[in-house]
C-alpha cells in the first residue's frame, strides 16, 4: 500500500466527514450568504470537474454579474463552491439538480416575501487543485483558439 493511497484514503474519509451535516450547520471554511427576496441573486453559477474521490463534481461560482446582490457582498467570489441551497446540502446531487434548487428556491422564496439563504466553501486543497488545473486548461485553450483567430484573420486580408 504506498503513501499517496493512504493519503487519497484519508481525504477521502475526511471528504465524506465533511459532506455529512447537521441540519443549519455551518462548518469550519464555508461562508453564508443571505440574499433578499425579489432582487437578483447576481450570480452565475457553473459545474466544476472534480474527481470521485475529491468529492466528485461539484457547482461553483463562475462569475458575479454587475446587476445582482452578490456584487455588494464581500468574500462572495468566483471559485467558490457551493454547499448549501436554502438548508439542503447540494454535495452529491448533479450539478444540474443543485443549480435547479437554487432556482426553484428562489422562486419559491420570492412568492413568500422570504430571504434566500446560500452556503459556500473554498472546497478542499484537493477540490481547489483540481478547479485551478481545470481553469488552465481551459485558457490555454482559449489562448490557443485567439491566436487562431487572429492568424487566421490576416490570411483573409
Amino acid at each position: 500500500h504506498d503513501l499517496h493511497a493512504c493519503l487519497r484514503e484519508t481525504q477521502y474519509m475526511a471528504d465524506r466527514n465533511a459532506r455529512a451535516r447537521e441540519p443549519g450547520e455551518i462548518k469550519e471554511g464555508e461562508v453564508q450568504f443571505t440574499f433578499e427576496e425579489r432582487q437578483p441573486l447576481g450570480l452565475d453559477l457553473t459545474e466544476v470537474r472534480i474527481s470521485a474521490e475529491n468529492g466528485g463534481n461539484r457547482v461553483a461560482v463562475k462569475g458575479i454579474r454587475p446587476d445582482g446582490q452578490a456584487q455588494a457582498m464581500s468574500g462572495l467570489v468566483p471559485g467558490l463552491i457551493l454547499e448549501v441551497a436554502q438548508g439542503v446540502p447540494v454535495a452529491g446531487m448533479t450539478a444540474d439538480a443543485a443549480i435547479k434548487l437554487v432556482v426553484g428556491e428562489k422562486k419559491k422564496r420570492d412568492a413568500e416575501g422570504k430571504p434566500l439563504t446560500l452556503v459556500f466553501s473554498y472546497g478542499t486543497t484537493l477540490q481547489r487543485f483540481e478547479m485551478r488545473q481545470q481553469r488552465d486548461v481551459e485558457i490555454a485553450q482559449l489562448k490557443k483558439d485567439i491566436a487562431a483567430a487572429v492568424t487566421s484573420e490576416g490570411e483573409q486580408r
